[in-house]
């Protein structure tokens, strides 16, 4: 009997030492910094892929290659191709991250860095890609959104190109979007010379107020004057000398 008793002992302590040692390496690997390429991203989820839901305990991570927004647009000879944005280096953070700093420029969830903006045709090849900070240098280039969304374009200048926007926060009150073009050939180029101004924070992608039919095809902002309290339009019109809309 002391026999069976110090068997049964012996694989007792060894069955709590191995169910230690799994637990001490769940919570090791919790704490890790994970890098994956997340620009195929399917709707299911990879082993390597972290918990980023709203109940998620995961606090900070770093990323590579992760697709933010993305819209299949057509072009004039029935064509079509994909704009996708990329957060080619960054990370991801959210209001419970040790060193995180609320601003107007981060929210709960946070996915900062480097971006930029990709064309790719039906067979996933890459037709045409850019640095994001080259197109909107006044940002810098460090860009930083709550999340994935959807490209919002339309034809605002009636020459057969899909024009799109993106939004970042101006000011308390207002976002800032920049209109870009896709060219026949697949390039991306601005299309406004400024920011629009919407004051509304709901979305980083937005089809704005337009009228095709009128002089300079005039896309219609607006602006939350916090001197006066009020809401203020600001019409943009479309310069065909240069080739951008701008504020009049």
């Amino acid at each position: 009997m002391p026999e069976k008793t110090s068997s049964k002992k012996a694989i007792i302590c060894v069955l709590a030492v191995l169910c230690l040692a799994a637990v001490i390496t769940v919570v090791m690997l919790s704490f890790r910094t994970v890098h994956f390429d997340h620009s195929d991203k399917s709707d299911n989820k990879t082993e390597s892929e972290p918990d980023l839901s709203p109940i998620s305990t995961v606090h900070f991570f770093e990323f590579e290659n992760i697709k933010m927004a993305s819209a299949t647009v057509s072009l004039t000879d029935g064509s079509k191709l994909n704009i996708e944005l990329i957060m080619t280096n960054g990370k991801y953070y959210d209001e419970y991250w040790e060193d995180y700093l609320p601003s107007i420029y981060t929210y709960d969830r946070n996915f900062e860095g480097d971006y930029e903006l990709r064309t790719v045709n039906e067979k996933g090849d890459i037709l045409f890609q850019i640095n994001l900070a080259d197109l909107w240098p006044d940002i810098g280039s460090n860009f930083n959104f709550p999340g994935e969304f959807e490209l919002e374009w339309a034809d605002y200048n009636s020459d057969g190109c899909p024009d799109f926007s993106i939004g970042m926060p101006f000011s308390s009150s207002n976002m800032g979007f920049l209109l870009f073009t896709m060219r026949e050939d697949g390039s991306l180029e601005k299309l406004s010379s400024s920011e629009i101004m919407l004051n509304s924070f709901e979305k980083f992608s937005v089809i704005f107020e337009h009228d095709l039919n009128a002089d300079g095809m005039p896309i219609t902002g607006y602006f939350y004057n916090n001197a006066t309290g009020e809401v203020e339009n600001i019409v943009y019109y479309y310069n065909e000398n240069t080739g951008l809309y701008e504020e009049h």
